[in-house]
């Protein structure tokens, strides 16, 4: 089970329900619809290369100073080094805190890019939340042979996301919509996907969410359809990390990913 990029042939191993997963591919391959790219709207602008350019820039200013603290070259992929270096930036402004005085006497300039440190940090942490499709206007759509079963609260790396009329039981109970009984869970799956390279998580249904359904004799269906998680994500997230962002930004938009089983 993979996700291949077209372009780079690039590949990011998956695992999770294979029987689904195998549902899933096969359906896109009967239609010719495995064939999905990323909303390029996702990100409005390049922050590994931005923060690059600022934390140069505030080691330089640092030196006037003579205080070394942040390590170069900075390997912005490596999570250890994001969390090492936001340690140093909250330290260093406890430590110092007359340092952005001193950096807006050097001019506005030094300020913003000692900020952008901490900022960019965040935004290259949550960078890879991203959505794909395999259509342009119609979404395409494959019948769910599965039920409601395979539905949950869960955190999963690749997920489907619900393109079908009404509303789904767990929006009913947010949106407080008495006024139809009715409602669709997943009937069928979409060419829509959401992926990210977060740590996966297992979460169960809200006291609230299963109050309102046992008041309505209703059952706790999920909200989101996961699909499959990336392997071993702990020990391969820097590598994960540097796939996605070759295949984003070191390409044309022709390029797309599909799966292989």
């Amino acid at each position: 089970m993979k996700l291949v990029w077209n372009s780079s042939g690039d590949e990011l191993p998956i695992e999770g329900n294979q029987t689904l997963f195998e549902y899933y591919v096969n359906g896109l391959n009967l239609e010719n619809k495995n064939k999905f790219t990323i909303k390029m709207s996702d990100i409005s602008v390049d922050p590994i290369n931005s923060f690059e350019q600022s934390y140069t820039k505030v080691i330089q200013d640092l030196e006037k100073f003579n205080i070394k603290v942040f390590d170069q070259p900075a390997d912005v992929f490596d999570q250890q080094f994001l969390n090492e270096t936001h340690t140093k930036w909250v330290k260093l402004g406890l430590e110092h805190p007359k340092l952005l005085t001193a950096f807006r006497m050097m001019g506005e300039t030094h300020v913003d890019d000692f900020r952008a440190v901490n900022e960019l940090i965040h935004q290259i942490e949550n960078m890879f939340n991203l959505s794909a499709t395999n259509f342009d206007k119609d979404a395409w759509q494959l019948k769910n042979t599965f039920g409601t079963n395979i539905l949950s609260f869960d955190l999963t790396n690749i997920s489907i996301v619900f393109h079908n009329l009404g509303r789904q039981r767990y929006e009913r109970f947010r949106a407080w919509d008495t006024t139809w009984g009715g409602h669709d869970d997943f009937s069928t799956f979409s060419g829509e996907l959401k992926i990210n390279l977060s740590r996966p998580e297992t979460r169960l249904p809200s006291k609230e969410y299963v109050e309102w359904c046992n008041t309505n004799n209703e059952d706790p269906v999920g909200w989101y359809c996961p699909l499959a998680n990336f392997k071993n994500i702990d020990a391969n997230l820097k590598e994960y990390r540097k796939i996605l962002y070759n295949n984003l930004f070191n390409y044309d938009q022709s390029n797309y990913f599909f799966f292989k089983l």
